[in-house]
Parts: structure tokens; sequence; C-alpha cells
């Protein structure tokens, strides 16, 4: 049983819908270091959120500080 204390958060309230569950569990379960790429432009929504994605991605073995945006 989870104990509630002022400023706790109920953890049932953070739960993600059934789909949205499903795809965090396929991310995590496909997810690879890449070492190839499709090539060509990216667009610039995409461009703008891949820094805050980098962030909160693995260091790949702690290879980057956790400042650092690796190449």
């Amino acid at each position: 049983m989870v104990q509630q204390g002022a400023g706790s958060v109920d953890p049932s309230s953070q739960a993600f819908a059934r789909g949205d569950a499903r795809a965090v569990y396929r991310a995590i379960l496909e997810r690879r270091d890449m070492r190839h790429f499709a090539g060509g432009p990216v667009v610039g929504d995409t461009l703008r959120r891949l820094p805050l994605a980098a962030h909160h991605a693995p260091a790949g073995g702690g290879a980057c500080g956790p400042g650092a945006l690796c190449a």
C-alpha cells in the first residue's frame, strides 16, 4: 500500500494510457545504438526537439558528461 503524505502524488494518476504504455515498452525494447543514418534533411520541428531528447537519453556507458551533446 502506498502511503499518501503531504505533497505526495497518487501513482495511479500518472499512469500512461494503455496505447501509450505499449509505445513506451516498444521504444525501450527496440532501442539500440544507432551507427547508421537515413541521410537527407531533418525538418525544423524534429531539429528543435532533438536537444531535449538527447539530454534525457542514456549516455552510452557514460562516455559524455550530463551537460555534453556528443556527436
